[in-house]
């Protein structure tokens, strides 16, 4: 049985003990953001919610063994191995930012690559250009440039603007 129905059954028959039995807890209710919070979130609560499915795994492997059965052995496993999948496909992915994974070193590479990035638009992005970088330029031969441009180079222009702001 899934969670979800579960936890719908649960709610549907614990009113209706309430109402029709004990009259007791009438106005007793948890909102859905607080069910969230509550929840447990390990390997563990998962197969305690999703005991139906390990049960039907075991007794799926049993009578695939009795009856020589591989594809019955194997959605055993696979229905006993579900709710592992799922707590690892459900758990919090940590936000790490990609900044947070360098070192020191590595830190002051990025950056200066990035100035010495600026510093070419900054050079060649002018009004006697049009605003439009050079197409082509060689540094390490005569400096030499080409007077015209391209898509991509009005591109990188505008991304280099932009994350300048």
């Amino acid at each position: 049985m899934p969670y979800k129905a579960y936890v719908s059954l649960k709610a549907i028959l614990k009113t209706l003990y309430r109402v029709v039995i004990s009259h007791k807890h009438l106005l007793e209710w948890t909102t859905s953001e607080e069910a969230e919070k509550q929840a447990k979130t390990d390997v563990f609560s998962y197969y305690n919610q999703m005991a139906v499915n390990v049960l039907a795994g075991i007794v799926s492997i049993g009578i695939g063994f009795l009856t020589v059965s591989p594809t019955a052995v194997f959605l055993g496993v696979f229905w006993a191995i579900i709710p592992t999948i799922m707590w690892y496909i459900s758990r919090k992915i940590e936000n790490e930012q990609p900044i947070d994974k360098l070192n020191d070193k590595e830190k002051e590479y990025v950056l200066e690559i990035g100035k010495r990035t600026w510093s070419f638009f900054e050079t060649y992005l002018t009004e006697e250009n049009n605003y439009l970088v050079p197409d082509n330029y060689q540094e390490d031969r005569k400096e030499k440039i080409v007077p015209r441009t391209s898509s991509t180079n009005i591109g990188l222009s505008l991304l280099a603007v932009i994350s300048r702001l």
